[in-house]
């Protein structure tokens, strides 16, 4: 339903990343128990971005945002993004 109220109002919106890092709470959990990385060889990654949205009738506006990816990077293979937050931070 959000999806077609998006769709019937003409909404676009792009996100352009400004930084991404290892969040410490993840860094101090693999440093408690290195053997738990090679199990599933993921690491959490925090994205912040600008999103800019735009609508139908010259609306716009942007927010800033940041939500946390779980990627996969196996050490045979390339890099995947294998979660992400089911929350996204203001």
């Amino acid at each position: 339903m959000l999806w077609s109220r998006l769709r019937d109002t003409g909404q676009i919106s792009t996100a352009s990343a400004l930084a991404a890092h290892v969040p410490d709470s993840y860094t101090k959990a693999i440093g408690r128990n290195p053997a738990a990385f090679t199990t599933a060889y993921i690491y959490a990654v925090t994205v912040t971005a600008k999103v800019d949205i735009a609508w139908d009738g010259g609306g716009r506006g942007a927010e800033d945002r940041a939500i946390t990816l779980a990627v996969q990077c196996r050490p045979a293979g390339n890099c995947a993004l294998a979660a992400i937050s089911p929350t996204v931070y203001p």
